[in-house]
This record gives structure tokens, sequence and C-alpha cells, in this order.
């Protein structure tokens, strides 16, 4: 059981405010809310990484936190596979610990630690630690790869599969997950879904992929943008858009209503104060002494009914509206292209000078058409489409890059962005954009004036793939090759960029894991990468529910023992 009592943290501006939460135990739950909203720092604070300015964090005796942050520095990590593993689960450590016990148990004392160390070590299944990291390595995609690797050898996506492995396999009572998808590919996502499904573990997760934070969750964490205090809601996130919506719809129902009574009340008082001065004002003969004194009583009466209405107006509290964050819109109108092919690739390998390539490949992208890519970690599907628009020369074959295309790519980590620059330094060098288009711009897409000169290297990964989209507005792209697009997004950016999708007349290149994404973008080809070969996928729905069938089997292998 977690219990977290007011938490605030500032560093300049507030960031939490007043934190209050209870995780009981088994219950998974979504933290949300937008960039910068404070979910990582909650998340850290928790962990007890970060110390708060204020507010305590309790958990119950002998609870276990399993903790894996946004970014992992895994660069001087030079231990193997299962070197690593041993040791970020806390076995090797308590194998340490037995064998140093056991040498002395005539030791009353020694025989006590060798019997905690024991205990523990029973805990998490210590005999069976090799088998069940082979399990792990089978669900996350890492069958093929030797544990006796280094793990630095290993990509960016690779890491992550081992320190969720790391994570998972540390018998922790509560899991604190801060975007555990970002670098995965889908097989692996579906098997970390399969897995805190069936774990007993309680789970605190930070996620922008909806259809993995829907099937795991059954409550939803909520920070405000605003007052950066915390709300709670029972239901999956899918669940707490429609609520949201009812709640919103209702507040501008009572506000419209509202305002037609004040308006109402308003009106009629002045007409009823017009009338009063009017009918005083009215002049009679004198000999019409009753006329004169039923006109005065009658606007006498006409004045105390406006007073009342105004009155009642005056007792009216207006319902303020609640403040929410203005929506993020993407407007992508594409630059007309009278080319029919966009993009092509003839029997081309391609790759790098450390002997790593893929082909031969052959591929036609016809312009407005829509092209999906999937592969495993580390199967080429970045190069691919660094050598599809151009940008990595074919070691063989040949690449065609269509005229008139203005290719905008949104890459993995953001690569193709200078980290040494200024967001408006890098908008006039790459848009014909004007300051005020560029200022205009740059509030759309939630920055503000002073972010215009911030130099992108200190910003957010969620920040840096908001400017890259807005740089494509101000270039009018025609062609998007999109590398994991959805990577640092939050949800709300996550459904504006998915509804801006949707209406693109261009031709979109792109590399993804998330579900709902491949499933609103409606790609006319799903290819798969594997061993250096792209096959087409004839079907979306097989190709999941095979994964799906897959990891029931290993879980119930896992659990079997």
């Amino acid at each position: 059981m977690l219990h977290v009592t007011g938490i605030s943290q500032s560093y300049g501006t507030t960031i939490l405010s007043n934190i209050s939460l209870v995780l009981g135990d088994g219950v998974k739950v979504a933290l949300i809310g937008p960039n910068g909203s404070g979910k990582s720092t909650l998340l850290s604070i928790i962990a007890g990484v970060t110390k708060p300015d204020g507010g305590k964090v309790e958990l119950s005796p002998g609870c276990c936190i399993g903790y894996l942050p946004q970014e992992i520095d895994t660069s001087n990590e030079h231990r193997t596979i299962k070197d690593y593993l041993r040791h970020s689960t806390g076995i090797a450590e308590l194998e340490s610990k037995m064998e140093k016990c056991s040498q002395r148990m005539d030791d009353s004392e020694s025989a006590r630690l060798f019997d905690c160390a024991q205990e523990q070590y029973l805990r998490l299944e210590g005999y069976d630690f090799d088998r069940k990291v082979n399990i792990m390595m089978h669900g996350f995609g890492l069958d093929t790869i030797k544990d006796s690797r280094p793990v630095s050898q290993l990509s960016g996506g690779q890491k992550t599969k081992v320190a969720l492995i790391g994570v998972l396999l540390k018998g922790a009572d509560i899991l604190l997950l801060d975007e555990p998808t970002n670098n995965l590919d889908l097989p692996a996502i579906m098997w970390l879904e399969s897995y805190i499904k069936a774990s007993q573990a309680s789970c605190l997760l930070v996620s922008h992929d909806q259809v993995f934070v829907d099937r795991i969750v059954s409550k939803v964490f909520e920070i405000d943008w605003y007052s950066r205090e915390l709300s709670e809601f029972k239901g999956n996130y899918t669940q707490y858009r429609a609520h949201k919506e009812i709640i919103r719809n209702q507040e501008e129902k009572r506000l419209e209503e509202q305002e037609e009574e004040i308006s109402r009340l308003e009106h009629s008082a002045k007409e009823k104060k017009s009338w009063a001065i009017s009918g005083g004002k009215q002049v009679t003969g004198d000999n019409d002494k009753y006329l004169r004194g039923y006109q005065r009583d009658r606007s006498a009466r006409i004045g105390t009914t406006a007073k009342s209405l105004e009155k009642a107006r005056s007792r009216i509290k207006r319902v303020e509206p609640s403040k929410i964050r203005e929506p993020l819109v993407i407007a992508l109108e594409p630059t007309d292209n009278p080319a029919k092919q966009a993009l092509s690739l003839t029997n081309a390998y391609v790759g790098y000078n450390d002997s790593f390539s893929i082909g031969p490949i052959t591929l036609s992208v016809y312009y407005g058409k829509r092209l999906g890519i999937l592969g495993l970690n580390g199967s080429g599907k970045s190069t691919l489409l660094k050598a599809l628009m151009g940008e990595l020369p074919a070691k063989s074959g040949h690449v065609h890059v269509g005229e008139s295309l203005i290719i905008g790519n949104l890459m993995q980590e953001h690569a193709n962005l200078p980290r040494d620059e200024t967001v408006i330094s890098i908008f006039k060098k790459s848009s014909p954009a004007d300051d005020e288009r560029i200022f205009h711009l740059l509030h759309k897409f939630h920055f503000t004036k002073e972010d215009a000169f911030r130099v992108t290297g200190t910003m957010s990964p969620g920040e840096r793939a908001r400017l890259i989209m807005a740089l494509f507005v101000a270039r009018s792209v025609n062609v998007l090759i999109l590398d994991e697009p959805t990577n640092h997004l939050d949800l709300d950016a996550l459904h504006a960029l998915v509804t801006v999708l949707k209406d693109f007349s261009g031709t979109i290149v792109f590399v993804s894991h998330d579900r709902l994404f491949i499933d609103a973008i409606q790609p006319d080809f799903l290819y798969e990468l594997r061993n250096g070969q792209l096959a087409i996928i004839p079907s979306w729905d097989t190709y999941v529910t095979d994964i799906v069938q897959l990891n029931e089997r290993l879980i119930k292998t896992m659990i079997r023992g």
C-alpha cells in the first residue's frame, strides 16, 4: 500500500501542489497530464530519487518499489545482460550474502543473516531465475541475443527491454513505470501489457499509448495543468475522456443557461425601471387626482419590481468556467505535388560501415499513399526510412526521391533537430515564415514567446516533438517520414496528431508501435522488416492476434514454473 500526502515541488515555478493519493494493493493506475505537468517528478519523488519540497511518501512495511525512469542511461554499462540482470534484481547481492554466511553457520548472527537472505532469495524465486530470464527475453523479442552480450552493445530499444526485465523480475510490490513503451516494438509492448495485467503488483503508469493504458488500468490520476493538483477517476483512459466530455458539456450548458437568466433579469429590470420613470413623469389635469394617484402608485409598484429583479440578479453567483489548456490543433496543408511516384528503392542494400545492412529491398511509395513499417528493435526500420528519403546513400541499388517533394521527418531522438540553436533561428533557416507567423505557430503549439529564444538542447523530448510538428506546418510539407512519432507526446498531443493525419492529403511513411495510431491512420500497406527483408503484412488483425496468443502461452509457462 502506498500513501502520498501533501507533496509539493517547485523549480522556480510550481510543478506539484499538495498532491495526495492512495495506491491500493494490486491496483493499476494511469497518471496523466500534459507534458510538463509534473508526472515524471511525482514518480521520481515516490521512488525516493527526488526529495520533495513538502509532503511525505509512506509505504507498507517491507514494500519494494520497481522504478523505470523515462530516460535510462546505460552508456557506461559494460556488464553482460546476465550480470546486469542479476545485479539490478538483487539476486547477485543475495547470493553473495548467502555464500559468505554459509561459511560461518556456527555463528548465530551469520545463521540469522543467511536465513533472511535466503527468505528474500526464495521470494524472488532465485533458484528459478535463469528460466524466468529466458522467458522474459523471449517475450521481449531478445531470444536471439546471447545473455553474455554486453549491454553497451545493444540498441536503444534493446537496452530499454533489458532495463524493464530488471525492474519486473526484482519482485516489486509497486511498479512505477514512466513511458515504458518508448523505444519498444509492438510485440514487446504487448508482452509488457500481458505481464503487468497478470502481475499481482500495484502499478502507477505514465504512458502515451492509449490502448496499452486502457487494457491495464482501472483508475486514472490526473494532474491539472493550472492548479498542479491531482484528481481521481475510476475507469480506464477512454472512459475518463468520455466522462470529461460529459462534464464539459454539462458545464457549458449551465453557463449558457446562467447567462440567459442574467440577461433576462437585466432586461426585465431595465424595462420596469423605464416604465416606472415614464409613468411617474406623466402629467394629467389638476382635477384628475384619482388618475394621478393611480399612476403614482403603479409607478411605485413597477419601481419596486425593478429593484427586486436587480436584487435577484445580484444574488446570482456566476459559475466560473473550469480552466482548461487550449487544445493543440495542428493545421497541416501540404504543398501541391504533381509527381506520381514520391519515393522508391530498387534492389537497394542500405546500412553503415560497421557491416550492418538490410536488403535487397525494392519498394515504391506513390504520392498520397500511406505506408507503415513494423519490425523488432534493431531490425533496421530507422535505417530504411533514412535511405528512403535520401539521407543515407545505398551501398548498392537505386534510391529515387521525387522532385517537388517537401519532406518533413520526425526521427527517433529528434536527431535532425540541432541542439545548439534557438527555436527562432531554426524556424528562420527552415521555413519562409516571418516573425509574426513564427510566434503565432509557437503559440498554437503551446510555446511561449520566451520559448522562441530557448536553445533546443534545453527542451524536453515532448517539447522537441511539438516543435518539429510546428516546423512541418511552417514549411507546408507534402511528405511525412515519421519514426515512432507518438514517442514523448502526451495523450492530448497524440490525439491532435492523429486528427490532422487522418485528413492529410500528402504521403505518409511511418514506423510506429502505437495500435491506436496505426488504426487511425489506416495505412494502404503495412510491411514487416525482418532479417533485412521487407514483407507485406496481409492482415493487421491477424498479426496482432498471433502476438496475443504467443504471449498467453508464455505467461502460462512462467506461472507454471
